[in-house]
């Protein structure tokens, strides 16, 4: 018979195991330990948001429902992230992902979620009752955009990476990000948020002076997030960033 109930503590190497092997069979090696460290990195015992489905006490289903709250105009609004949606690839067919999303639906209604957030493939998941939620743009540049854009190369610009050990360092970047519209991000949890999926911190300089960060992707492809006091500096960071990596 089926069990389906949340992880209890103590269950994460399961949990983890389960997960690594379901998104290394079906993709590519994974480790989530390092690729989202705020969920499942040491010490932060996640376990109760994950739903489970259990035959014979091993687990053939799961899906994380992780809380987080934003801060948008004032107004604080309760988030569940949905994420590490797997099946063992030999127990697919079983209805387990129904059951789950179910019961993670219920539990984020009873909670007081005002959303959940789950990112994949639309006709998939419409199936279980989500839709578009918003729009994502994407901006692709190249050196000749900023060579006829950006000007002359400017020397001033510097672009440095940071280390968990910065604390001074990011308790200033931490301070760029309080600046925005929507925040949520508390400071200890800062660094390891920027480094989900291996990305890379680098913090950006004028004259020496710290005037934000970039956030990029493992291999330096894209950039995922970026603050910076100045936003006319932006063609410059670009520049400083293209000459760095694409050279």
């Amino acid at each position: 018979m089926t069990e389906f109930r949340t992880g209890r503590p103590g269950e994460m190497p399961e949990i983890l195991d389960f997960g690594n092997y379901v998104f290394s069979h079906d993709h590519r090696p994974h480790d989530f330990r390092l690729l989202i460290p705020k969920v499942y990195g040491e010490g932060h015992n996640s376990e109760s948001f994950h739903f489970l489905a259990l035959e014979e006490g091993k687990i053939r289903g799961m899906i994380a429902s992780y809380p987080h709250d934003y801060q948008v105009g004032g107004e604080t609004l309760h988030t569940r992230f949905i994420g590490t949606v797997s099946v063992h690839p030999y127990a697919r067919g079983g209805g387990y992902m129904r059951h789950l999303m179910a019961d993670v639906d219920a539990s984020n209604k009873a909670g007081g979620a005002d959303l959940a957030i789950l990112g994949g493939q639309r006709q998939r998941y419409r199936y279980f009752g989500y839709e578009n939620g918003g729009v994502s743009l994407t901006f692709a540049v190249n050196k000749s955009n900023l060579r006829h854009g950006a000007g002359p190369y400017e020397e001033r610009i510097a672009l440095m990476p940071v280390e968990k050990e910065d604390t001074e360092l990011l308790d200033l970047l931490y301070a760029f990000y309080q600046q925005g519209q929507v925040t949520g991000r508390k400071r200890e949890e800062f660094f390891e948020i920027l480094s989900t999926w291996k990305s890379r911190v680098l913090a950006a300089y004028y004259d020496m002076d710290c005037i934000g960060y970039l956030v990029v992707s493992e291999d330096g492809s894209r950039i995922v997030e970026i603050k910076l006091a100045d936003m006319t500096l932006l063609p410059k960071v670009l520049q400083e960033y293209m000459m760095m990596y694409y050279d």
